[in-house]
């Protein structure tokens, strides 16, 4: 939300006392100037409307003290020459404080059309160009807008990758005549994402009405396609959507956003807000690594660190397994629904395939893939996950852990789902 902010001019000074005047020797301001205009706003931001009521005035001597009234003469050591009752004014310093603010805001989430050319850019660009711009450093900076506007820089990295790296080529909808893709879709749902997140989702969907339903969502004056929908929890009881009014959508971190009780539910209420065909986006990630790659270090780690904390706070610890039970039970796996499933190494195996029978240009892209799928993965458990992370340093900053990962090749996965609402 925007904060209207104006500036208002000082209150009229006056002048010391002057003996009374005859009335005909009064200068004639009110038919120079309009009193109205003296305490008028200047508004900063145009096209905003200018509240029309002015401020208060400080009371003047003169209000009382009129010619040829002696019932309000007083001798000069009665007079009431104390200051004025301070009248709070916005301060210049509070002025330029939030515009900064504001200024903050637009520069860290750009405009749309610069956002939009930039997740195109993303989209087009090769494995080694992501891979380098996930793991690019700016080295330590105390500006807190530049830093986070380098993290939200990376979260659409790291999102342009997970949507791209491992897309399937396009199925023939004519299978399916009654899916809503997200290119048919007109109205969009960001249900409890992050504003990095439906940023993205903004500049993916420019042409379309994007709803972002959060605690805290994006502003429609950042982005004009977007419309927030403000929600005080993330609850099945709070969901203030209408029947069948989208046709896609999408939730990234759903596991870790609420207890696991409450799920189902919740997915009954985006069963409701779909239109028949339409389809959740669902990203799944579990917080532990496959158990048979897990070695002690690591599961020591988890345990202490992670797995505490999410079952003081009811959330689910395998979601991979559950969510499609709970996806078939509120009629949300369709004709026309998807789970891609993909794995990748906790660290990046440091050897390289034999080179004798297989071209070097694909072992170097192969390589680069695989290193760049356990970035984008990592980043992933990280965003979902560490929320919950009670330890000062993540496992892949331990050496031993690092070691330990490499020696028994720990792994993850995780799971693009597409939902289709069933008729």
């Amino acid at each position: 939300m925007v904060s209207h902010i104006t500036i208002t001019a000082e209150p009229v000074k006056e002048g010391p006392p002057t003996p009374p005047r005859s009335p005909a020797t009064q200068p004639a301001v009110s038919a120079m100037v309009d009193p109205s205009m003296l305490d008028t706003p200047v508004n900063l931001f145009p096209g905003q409307a200018s509240p029309k009521q002015s401020l208060r005035r400080v009371p003047s001597w003169t209000t009382a003290f009129k010619p040829n009234n002696p019932d309000a003469w007083k001798p000069p050591d009665a007079w009431d020459c104390g200051p004025p009752p301070e009248v709070r004014t916005p301060m210049i310093e509070d002025v330029i404080e939030e515009i900064s603010e504001l200024e903050a805001g637009l520069a860290m989430s750009m405009d749309l059309n610069s956002m939009q050319r930039e997740v195109r850019r993303m989209a087009a660009a090769s494995y080694s160009i992501r891979l380098l711009r996930l793991k690019e450093v700016w080295g330590d900076t105390t500006d807190a807008n530049l830093y986070k506007e380098l993290e939200m820089e990376k979260k659409r990295w790291m999102l342009s990758s997970l949507h791209n790296m491992d897309k399937q080529a396009n199925q023939d909808q004519t299978s399916h005549p009654t899916k809503i893709t997200p290119a048919k879709a007109k109205k969009v749902l960001a249900l409890y994402e992050t504003q990095a997140t439906t940023s993205y989702l903004a500049a993916l969907h420019f042409n379309k009405q994007v709803y972002h339903m959060s605690s805290a969502p994006l502003s429609h004056t950042l982005f004009p396609n977007i419309h927030p929908v403000l929600v005080p929890a993330i609850s099945p009881s709070a969901f203030p959507v209408a029947p069948s009014l989208f046709g896609v959508a999408y939730a990234l971190a759903l596991p870790a956003l609420l207890p696991s009780s409450e799920v189902p539910g919740l997915l009954k209420n985006v069963h409701r807000c779909l239109a028949v065909g339409g389809a959740l986006h669902l990203t799944l990630i579990d917080p532990l690594p496959i158990a048979s790659t897990l070695g002690p270090l690591m599961r020591s780690w988890i345990e202490e660190n992670l797995i505490f904390n999410l079952e003081k706070n009811f959330r689910c610890m395998n979601p991979s397994k559950l969510f499609p039970l709970w996806l078939a039970d509120a009629s949300l796996r369709g004709e026309g629904s998807t789970i891609t499933t993909v794995k990748f190494c906790a660290m990046p195996p440091a050897e390289r395939p034999d080179t004798g029978t297989t071209d070097a240009e694909q072992v170097t892209d192969r390589a680069i893939k695989q290193e760049l799928r356990s970035m984008v993965g990592r980043m992933l458990w990280k965003e979902v996950w560490g929320q919950f992370v009670t330890a000062d340093r993540w496992w892949w900053e331990h050496p031993d852990i690092v070691a330990e990962c490499e020696q028994v090749k720990t792994a993850w996965e995780y799971s693009i789902i597409e939902a289709v609402k069933s008729a």
